[in-house]
């Protein structure tokens, strides 16, 4: 990324015309975990490792519904999700989503409680 110039200059004159390029990178998500086991009452932890350029924004989804931040469940800034005081209806299938302005990725975290 940066700043660039293209200088052209012959026996009538020169001219000059700047262009900035930006380097963008479509986020993708490399899982180094499929599947969690927890007991019942643990703290889980589900990690969604994301690269990207831009750094993509990480949304969770239990089933298809939205996991938002509660008195239980916390999407931490680097895109964990950590679940306290796990139910066993908590356990299922986690998705993760990996987004920014040059695309996405997703992957699936089973959870088991119990």
């Amino acid at each position: 990324s940066g700043l660039y110039a293209c200088i052209a200059s012959n026996t009538a004159g020169t001219d000059k015309k700047s262009l900035h390029v930006t380097y963008i990178e479509a986020a993708r998500i490399r899982l180094l975990r499929r599947k969690v086991l927890v007991e019942y009452g643990e703290t889980a932890k589900l990690n969604c490792p994301a690269k990207g350029i831009p750094p993509p924004i990480i949304t969770w989804f239990k089933e298809g519904i939205p996991v938002l931040s509660s008195g239980f469940t916390e999407v931490q800034p680097n895109g964990d999700l950590v679940i306290v005081g796990t139910k066993e209806m908590d356990s299922g299938e986690y998705t993760c989503i990996a987004t920014n302005s040059a695309g996405s990725d997703s992957d699936v975290i089973t959870l088991d409680v119990g």
